[in-house]
């Protein structure tokens, strides 16, 4: 596959593995999706965890030219350094935030904190065509 929807699913993907080593290692159960639902879907609070991310990977992959693809090694790299950027006004980088939301939405769920706060995006980023 080529384009931007190939590129754009495989920085997806890439982010959901940081997304599912949060929600494991927060203790949650993965399968227990708030908006997303299914026997056949493992890691469904993942994918309702993922959303604040998204724009990260979008701003990296929608400009690559229609040919780019994620087997070429150069976009496939660039992808990866999308998901991993640094997302907050902190500089932490995604795979911490990551954890550190699925933590406040273990303590949201269990009652300990009233409000579930989410980081958003700081973009752009230093990640790049070209870089």
């Amino acid at each position: 596959m080529i384009g931007a929807n190939a590129c754009l699913d495989y920085g997806y993907a890439v982010l959901r593995g940081h997304l599912m080593r949060a929600v494991l290692a927060a203790g949650l159960a993965p399968a227990l999706g708030v908006f997303h639902r299914g026997r056949g879907n493992a890691f469904a609070l993942a994918d309702d965890l993922i959303e604040p991310f998204r724009p990260a990977i979008d701003e990296v992959a929608l400009p690559l030219p229609a040919t780019a693809s994620p087997s070429d090694r150069e976009v496939k790299q660039l992808l990866v350094a999308a998901a991993s950027q640094r997302f907050d006004a902190d500089g932490h980088g995604i795979p911490a935030v990551a954890e550190a939301l699925a933590q406040s939405f273990g303590r949201y769920i269990e009652g300990d904190i009233d409000r579930l706060q989410v980081a958003s995006w700081q973009g752009p980023s230093r990640v790049g065509v070209g870089d």
